[in-house]
């Protein structure tokens, strides 16, 4: 019998609201001003459009083509990710039914989930930045 992975749709969930959760926690450290949740909606979106342009980058490394995407695609694309971390998160505070749950892991699991959403977000901005930095190590006059 085949190993056929699973993908449980609801950890995932959790864990998209635990990571919006510990950024939300982050700035609300940091002051109440009331857009903490805005806040951590813009990180996680600017992560998401740091990870498509990654994804561009790694093509463009990979094939040695350059990809042409038109500024209207890329504010599109932005626009959709908006409005579905939007629709997600604060569209009737869908991830306040998990807070009450995070606010009771005991004290090791939670510093374990800041650092890892920490880690995470770290990852991002350096992962792109070593993509950049291998695409600029190509000479291009080959490919042109």
């Amino acid at each position: 019998m085949e190993f056929i992975p699973v993908i449980d749709m609801e950890k995932m969930k959790k864990l998209y609201y635990l990571l919006f959760y510990k950024i939300y926690n982050f700035f609300n450290s940091l002051s109440e001003d009331g857009w903490e949740k805005w806040k951590a909606l813009v990180v996680i979106g600017v992560a998401e459009m740091l990870l498509f342009v990654e994804l561009i980058v790694w093509w463009t490394v990979t094939t040695k083509v350059g990809v042409n995407i038109s500024k209207f695609w890329i504010i599109g694309l932005g626009l959709v990710i908006a409005g579905f971390n939007y629709y997600f998160f604060l569209h009737h505070n869908q991830w306040e039914e998990y807070e009450s749950e995070f606010k009771q892991l005991p004290k090791n699991k939670n510093r374990l989930a800041g650092w890892l959403t920490f880690l995470a977000l770290l990852f991002v901005l350096g992962s792109i930045i070593f993509a950049f930095y291998q695409m600029s190590l190509i000479d291009w006059s080959k490919y042109r």
